[in-house]
């Protein structure tokens, strides 16, 4: 290769927000920033006032998140998906030194003549409205009636793409079968750990603490896992639960909640790693889960982590060697998987040094954005 690419990074907000898929595009991006290859960044959150009067706001998310949201009707009609690309568009006038838009999220078309088109993304239309637990996420909110015209509108952003990365083989397996996209064009990248791999905290000794780590309480299975925990302790009565990300109201002396904790104050990143350094596991039961960065966060920190098989978890976890994926999704089986690890500390000690070195060997964002920059690089 003559010369470097250069890439706009963009993502459905700002795309270095912590906030913006979960920080997904922040880490990719700063990773690709150390490879000098990143022109510029741009939101593909193109919105206007006028947008109001075609029902853009979702009310009912003010409750929640403390402001509207985006209503999914609205978002997955294809005269929005093309609404969104001519401004997209417009707005990539201002840029002149770039030869890709890497976009994490499906909502806008690149036009080839301009640029080529890669997008990063964790799920698809048809997984988020055949969940079980659709209504948790905003895709699945649709309407039946509009359902095929969302997927066919996702279908086109695909169809625009030289290729298109996954977190997992669940997802690619999904935009392959379900959308008819070339196998060889999706390509299973993984995602990071978010955290610094060089403050590590020292890891306390033997614990029969059980940490949670979600802003869903419901979706991620807290309230199994609170059933979970009263089963413990009839073997082990000192067992506690400490539960970051969320404010559940839990009435439970056995279970600590420290509630919402930002990674980028300094403070409370270090209480996240404390938390770390001082758990047993870490046990997200997660109705449905795409991925699941909490669990290369546990692994990094010698943690098994513990949850329900499937989705993207299957590449998160090697399941028997860095922690274990549950069958059964019961309290009963959560219990059972905890208190094999806490009667057996030895067992416990060694899935997290396996766990350890699988994550700093395959999943950090440098790796993850490697494997993005020589798939690409392929192209020019």
């Amino acid at each position: 290769m003559s010369r470097k690419i250069r890439i706009i990074g963009a993502a459905f907000g700002d795309p270095l927000s912590e906030t913006v898929f979960s920080g997904v595009s922040r880490y990719l991006f700063r990773s690709l920033e150390k490879q000098k290859v990143i022109s510029g960044y741009i939101s593909t959150r193109q919105l206007r006032p006028w947008d109001v009067f075609r029902r853009l706001l979702d009310l009912s998310k003010t409750f929640e998140f403390g402001r509207p949201g985006i209503n999914a009707s609205w978002m997955w009609r294809r005269s929005t998906i093309e609404k969104l690309t001519a401004r997209v568009m417009k707005k990539l006038e201002a840029f002149d030194d770039f030869d890709a838009v890497l976009q994490v999220g499906t909502h806008a078309i690149i036009n080839p003549e301009r640029a080529k088109h890669y997008v990063f993304t964790d799920m698809t239309i048809v997984q988020a409205v055949n969940s079980p637990n659709a209504r948790n996420f905003a895709a699945g909110k649709l309407p039946q009636s509009q359902r095929p015209e969302a997927i066919e509108a996702q279908k086109a952003i695909f169809r625009s793409c030289e290729d298109i990365f996954v977190n997992s083989h669940w997802t690619k397996n999904s935009i392959v079968n379900d959308y008819g996209i070339d196998t060889d064009k999706v390509h299973v990248v993984g995602v990071g750990v978010s955290l610094p791999l060089n403050t590590l905290p020292r890891k306390k000794g033997e614990s029969h603490n059980i940490l949670f780590i979600g802003r869903d309480w419901v979706r991620k299975g807290g309230p199994t896992l609170v059933d979970a925990l009263s089963l413990v302790r009839k073997k082990f009565d000192d067992a506690t639960l400490t539960v970051i990300g969320c404010n559940p109201r839990v009435r439970d002396e056995n279970v600590e909640v420290l509630g919402a904790l930002n990674k980028k104050i300094k403070p409370e990143r270090r209480t996240i790693e404390n938390a770390l350094a001082e758990a047993g596991v870490l046990c997200v039961p997660s109705l449905l889960e795409p991925y699941g960065i909490c669990f290369l966060e546990a692994q990094l920190y010698r943690v098994p982590p513990i949850t329900y098989i499937g989705e993207g978890r299957d590449d998160a976890i090697k399941d028997g060697v860095t922690g274990i994926l549950l069958r059964e999704r019961t309290p009963e089986a959560l219990s059972g998987a905890i208190i094999e690890l806490f009667s057996n500390p030895d067992k416990a000690r060694k899935m997290g040094e396996a766990g350890h070195e699988y994550v700093t060997n395959n999943l950090t964002w440098d790796h993850v954005a490697q494997r993005v920059l020589s798939v690409m690089e392929d192209h020019f």
